[in-house]
């Protein structure tokens, strides 16, 4: 490189991107191992017996109830 610096703006921008990418990574890993803990404690509720079930008919009424409320919403471009 030459010793004018003008290197130095592109190696800057390059470091802030590379560090932008790794914050992004540790926010996607302690987001996973939140939803992974999540998950798991819903499992051990169910094994215990702590989640009454769902019947059929209730799921279909909720799919029911999100379709409509997705259909109201108006749709951004």
């Amino acid at each position: 490189m030459s010793s004018s610096g003008g290197g130095r703006p592109t190696r800057r921008i390059l470091l802030d991107e590379h560090l932008s990418e790794l914050e992004d990574r540790a926010e996607l890993s302690a987001a996973e191992e939140w939803q992974r803990a999540q998950a798991w404690a819903t499992w051990e509720k169910i094994k215990a017996g702590d989640v009454p079930e769902a019947t059929l008919g209730e799921l279909h009424a909720m799919v029911a109830k999100a379709r409509r409320a997705a259909a109201a919403r108006p749709r951004s471009r």
